[in-house]
């Protein structure tokens, strides 16, 4: 045998072996795939994903995914999650503004109020407001200094605190207190007309507004001739 057919042989001996370490490699990389794809599918929730050895996403709830981008969420954190949601939706909250006295600027100007805010989801927002307002501000807004100006004594003509009356065509709101109004001054009845004016102004269908005592008189009105019921 010549040189050449030698190194011919040795050539094709090469390629075969290359041929071969090929088609070994394939057939590794196609059983590990298929290896990989079982060993996924074994994996159906959460537990098995763990119990795989998987990472865990540091979340709430946590999840656990898998290389193929399986991802799986911790049950028991979910039903956490779903008790403690409401099954139904929270009603619409309105935020209405209550208009305080404060201590000391109100005391020299009863035109001086502090604003402080309350939710409410009823539809008789003005109602609302002057409720809030005799009603008075929290333990926290008391430590500043604030105050309301309305103090209610003795029993109701009326059935409860107050009536409140709007009048669509005039845009004019009619307070009329039912129990007896305690003020011991004229400064008091300032402040009292701007707490309840200013609360009841906020809304766009109001105007003006009218301030009345149980007996249907103005408040602050010391002429007597109960003039705000005129203007």
């Amino acid at each position: 045998m010549d040189s050449t057919s030698t190194n011919r042989n040795d050539a094709q001996g090469i390629i075969n072996i290359v041929l071969m370490i090929i088609i070994i490699g394939l057939l590794g990389v196609v059983a590990f795939l298929l290896y990989q794809s079982t060993k996924y599918k074994d994996i159906k929730n959460y537990d098995d994903c763990v119990k795989a050895g998987y990472p865990v996403q540091e979340s709430y709830p946590s999840r656990c995914t898998t290389p193929d981008g399986k991802s799986f969420e911790n049950p028991l954190e979910r039903k956490q999650i779903d008790n403690e949601t409401p099954d139904t939706e929270e009603p619409n909250q309105t935020t209405v503004k209550i208009y305080f006295s404060k201590d000391p600027e109100s005391n020299d100007d009863p035109t001086y109020t502090v604003e402080a805010k309350r939710t409410t989801d009823r539809k008789d927002v003005g109602t609302f407001a002057l409720e809030e307002l005799i009603k008075g501000p929290s333990t926290a807004e008391q430590s500043q200094g604030i105050f309301t100006q309305i103090k209610l004594t003795g029993e109701s003509n009326c059935g409860k605190d107050f009536k409140l009356v709007i009048e669509d065509s005039s845009d004019t709101a009619t307070v009329t207190f039912c129990k007896d109004l305690n003020q011991p001054g004229v400064m008091s009845d300032s402040r009292l007309l701007t707490e309840v004016k200013t609360t009841l102004l906020q809304f766009s269908t109001i105007k003006k507004v009218i301030v009345l005592n149980k007996n249907g008189d103005c408040v602050g009105d010391l002429s007597g001739l109960n003039t705000c019921l005129k203007n």
